[in-house]
Formats: structure tokens, C-alpha cells, sequence
């Protein structure tokens, strides 16, 4: 072969790297132990991008949004799927920050009713089984935690709700009581929204509703009370999402208790290679 054949090849297989990369599959490294015992810091998974191939996305090879037609291959998130996905931005921020990968269990998609009574969690009002890492109510239902989303409400982290994921064409009220639920989610999605009195503005013009345009997930850490999730800053965009989180390819203790080749051997948690994700 000539060395022109040879600069084609490489080029060809680093394009196909790069698409599977982008579209198809990825790697992450867990980094906090806010999904315990599910996924432990140290493990690193593959992650299945193609149930993300629907909807507006960011690719990072140009400046803004290109939207992707629906795939009859791409799947769909569903509730218990364990995703990684970009960091939506605290309760109050007014802009969308860039970067960080999260991993949470999605627990509802739009149209659901998400309440948490006494440590247990509801879906429309089905009792859905926490994972083992949970410990039970420790938060009266009195106490409000005035961290969580959305603000002013007397919500805690075992008494929480119930709330309605929104999805894309249901339309919200707008009015004082509401305006901190829908604040984040409106300026998101594009818009301007100024609260004066009691008047709300919407892109400079008076309104007491707003038309939902994307469609939204409610996600949970398994680590229940160690996990900055929904229950802090909110609904997440599904656009947001980078895929689900599919197998345990490689598992690593922090740090390595040994030094030297020996204690990366015995750093290594065996019985996690290959494990698929539940």
C-alpha cells in the first residue's frame, strides 16, 4: 500500500471514531458516590448515546443547537434508566451553564406526578421501591428545606411534592404562587420573564400562562440523601441528556490503598467488571 492509501485509512477511521463518539457510544468515569450503590466512584461505564438521537442537541464540533430527526432505532428514555446527562444549573441561575456530566436514575417523564411521602417515593401515586443505599425518613414533614426546587415551598428531602413533569404542549399558569416553578424552565427555554408586583411579563408583553416547548425528566441519585438531583435544581431538559448508562466496563478503588504495580492489581473491584447497570 502507498502511504497516500495509509493517510486515507487513518483519516476514514478517525472520522468513524469521532461520529461513534458523537452519536453512538462514550465512556465516563463516576466521580461521586451520589448513585451508590448502583455505581460507585471509580467505575467507568459505557454509555449507550443513541437514546439521545432525538430532539435539539449541542454537538460540540459547531456553536449552536442542530436538531435531529427522530430515529426508529434511537429508543427512548424511560423511567428507572440510569443516564448521564449535562448539568441543567442551580435553582437560580438565570443562564445554562456548559460541561458538567451528571448520572442519575430518571424516575419520570413528562406527564408524570412525582411526590415523595416519609421517605417513599410515588409515581403517579404508585409506590416505586427505592434502592438499598436509601435510608428511611429522616426529615419530618414540618421541616422545609429551603434549598430546594422550587423555592418557597415547605419541601424536604423525604416529603417532597408532588409535582407534574411537563413535556412539550402543556400549557402552565403563571401567577405568584407559580412563578418560581415555572421562572428556570421559561428562561431556558429561550425567553424573558421579568416578575413586577404582580404582573408577570413574557418577552416584554403581560401573561398569565406559558405553552411548554420541550419535553422534561425528574431524576433521583440512588445515594438518596447525598445526591444533588431534581429535588435541588429541578426538571431536566431531555435535550439535556447524553445517553443511558448501560455497563460497568472497568471498576477502580480511590485511592489506591497500595502503592506501586501490586496495589493497582488489588485496586481493581473484580466483581464489578462487566456489570450491567440496573
Amino acid at each position: 500500500m502507498k502511504t497516500r492509501d495509509y493517510i486515507q485509512i487513518s483519516i476514514i477511521a478517525l472520522a468513524a471514531a469521532c461520529l461513534i463518539k458523537l452519536f453512538v457510544l462514550d465512556a465516563i468515569i463516576v466521580s461521586s458516590p451520589s448513585m451508590e450503590s448502583t455505581l460507585m466512584v471509580g467505575d467507568l461505564v459505557l454509555v449507550n448515546k443513541l437514546v439521545s438521537l432525538r430532539g435539539e442537541k449541542h454537538v460540540p464540533i459547531v456553536k449552536s443547537e442542530i436538531t435531529i430527526p427522530n430515529l426508529p432505532f434511537a429508543g427512548h428514555i424511560e423511567r428507572e434508566d440510569v443516564i448521564v446527562f449535562n448539568y441543567p444549573g442551580d435553582r437560580d441561575e438565570r443562564e445554562m451553564p456548559n460541561g458538567t456530566e451528571y448520572v442519575k436514575r430518571c424516575v419520570g417523564v413528562g406527564g408524570d406526578t412525582i411526590e415523595i411521602r416519609d421517605g417513599d417515593l410515588y409515581v403517579n401515586r404508585n409506590y416505586i421501591p427505592l434502592p438499598e443505599m436509601h435510608r428511611h425518613s429522616l426529615f419530618p414533614q414540618s421541616f422545609a428545606d429551603d434549598r430546594l426546587f422550587p423555592r418557597n415551598k415547605k419541601n424536604n428531602l423525604d416529603n417532597y411534592g408532588p409535582v407534574i413533569v411537563p413535556k412539550s404542549g402543556d400549557v402552565a399558569a403563571l401567577n405568584l404562587e407559580t412563578y418560581p416553578l415555572w421562572e428556570k424552565l421559561i428562561r431556558g427555554e429561550g425567553h424573558t420573564l421579568e416578575l413586577t408586583g404582580d404582573r408577570i411579563s413574557l418577552d416584554g408583553k403581560r401573561t398569565d400562562t406559558y405553552t411548554i416547548q420541550r419535553n422534561y425528566l425528574f431524576v433521583l441519585g440512588d445515594n438518596f440523601y447525598n445526591s444533588s438531583d431534581s429535588r435541588f435544581w429541578g426538571f431536566l431538559p431531555e435535550e439535556k441528556v447524553i445517553g443511558k448508562a448501560e455497563i460497568i466496563y472497568w471498576s477502580i478503588e480511590e485511592p489506591l490503598h497500595h502503592g506501586g504495580f501490586k496495589g493497582l492489581f488489588s485496586s481493581i473491584r473484580w466483581n464489578r467488571l462487566g456489570s450491567f447497570i440496573r
